[in-house]
């Protein structure tokens, strides 16, 4: 339904009027201006909460959402319609500038109405935030071998970080379970598959935020989790658009996101750890493994030269003096041993059959979970700090 502008409306069109969708049960308010660029924030009434506007993600319309979210402090969804054939790269660029989503223009009214809904529901139980806040340090897991323990470290880590450094500290973190078919990151936080990866895989084009954030659980231990399909799946039904949109969902939402990957090269890994702020290479020291992790380092710093590496040797205990092995590991891959997370059987089995992580308990190994979770907590502080800094200066 449109109607003449009221400030007590809450969602303002901007776009052509042959573009407007016929809502039922939202009203819009006709902005009367089919650019973004020429909508001066001014007016713009106080009881607007959202801008519906269509794009097609332009650098004008790009600096018109930045400085839209300025002018409102932040307080302002900015939801953009464009075409489903949108390059990838100008959609990340929506949303760096300050989008609150981005919507298929070919979604049906009914399914833009219900995205709006979603959004608006957020919004009145997520306090509003800067549009340069920092978004979460994200932490993709990669195992150089098969049964190296890399779900067990991703677990670990992510209820690790959740605890936080201080007291009265909540930290906000999230893993996501991307090995499709042999995940079980589930299972070692007492979480069952709610279908819901699945079906975003079945459905057809990128879903919204909105929808991605229903399929969200909540664990006992701290820490929300998307889970792995509970049936097999295609590796190659997973794309770079999916991928994309569901990380960058959560990164926005989260202090620490935990990527937990597959043991295989698919196109869609490859952009997944390139983007995040590092890539925490699980191993051990025997000679095959390294081989393999060399392998992958070499691949993924194709791409991207200065991608940070946190080395872990998992269910190896550290030796006094380093030993040859890993001093030559160290050298051929270029990076420190960043961990020694030492083996620790009777909590891995407690956490496969009970759902308790060996970093929630009294165990061995929870010291030393929770001291490299403080390193790499207080190396995300710096770098958030360094980048506000940066910002400033500019």
């Amino acid at each position: 339904m449109i109607h003449d502008r009221d400030i007590s409306d809450q969602i303002l069109f901007v776009g052509p009027e042959d573009r407007v969708p016929k809502l039922r049960r939202l009203s819009l308010v006709a902005s009367g201006q089919s650019d973004l660029g020429k909508l001066d924030h001014r007016e713009i009434g106080q009881g607007v909460r959202c801008v519906l506007f269509t794009t097609d993600g332009c650098d004008a319309d790009l600096k018109a959402i930045s400085a839209l979210k300025s002018a409102r402090s932040g307080m302002l969804d900015l939801v953009a319609l464009c075409d489903k054939d949108l390059p990838l790269a100008r959609v990340r660029a929506l949303t760096a500038a300050g989008a609150s989503e981005v919507l298929d223009s070919s979604m049906s009214a009914q399914e833009i109405e219900t995205a709006l809904q979603v959004l608006a529901a957020r919004s009145l139980t997520v306090p509003a935030q800067p549009a340069q806040t920092a978004k979460a340090t994200v932490f993709a897991i990669a195992q150089a071998r098969g049964g190296v323990g890399a779900t067990t470290v991703a677990v670990n880590l992510a209820v690790a970080l959740a605890a936080g450094e201080r007291r009265g500290e909540t930290p906000r973190v999230a893993i996501l379970d991307l090995d499709l078919q042999f995940g079980n990151v589930g299972t070692y936080l007492d979480v069952e598959d709610n279908g819901g990866l699945l079906d975003l895989i079945a459905h057809s084009g990128v879903p919204d935020a909105g929808r991605i954030l229903q399929i969200v659980q909540t664990s006992a231990h701290g820490v929300d989790v998307i889970t792995a399909p509970s049936v097999f799946v295609p590796l190659s039904s997973f794309s770079i658009e999916l991928a994309w949109a569901i990380v960058e969902t959560l990164r926005a939402r989260y202090d620490y996101l935990i990527i937990d990957l597959p043991h295989a090269a698919l196109d869609w890994v490859g952009p997944v750890v390139e983007d995040a702020s590092a890539l925490v290479l699980v191993s051990d020291s025997s000679v095959p493994c390294i081989r393999h992790a060399k392998r992958l380092c070499d691949l993924y710093r194709e791409t991207r030269v200065a991608l940070p590496i946190e080395f872990v040797m998992n269910r190896e205990k550290r030796h006094f003096f380093k030993t040859e092995t890993t001093r030559d590991a160290e050298e051929l891959l270029g990076v420190q041993v960043a961990a020694w997370l030492p083996e620790d059987t009777a909590a891995h089995r407690r956490a496969v059959d009970f759902g308790q992580p060996a970093a929630c308990k009294r165990t061995a190994t929870r010291k030393q979970y929770r001291k490299w979770a403080k390193r790499l907590a207080a190396a995300s502080a710096g770098a958030h700090e360094a980048k506000r800094e940066s910002a400033d200066v500019q």
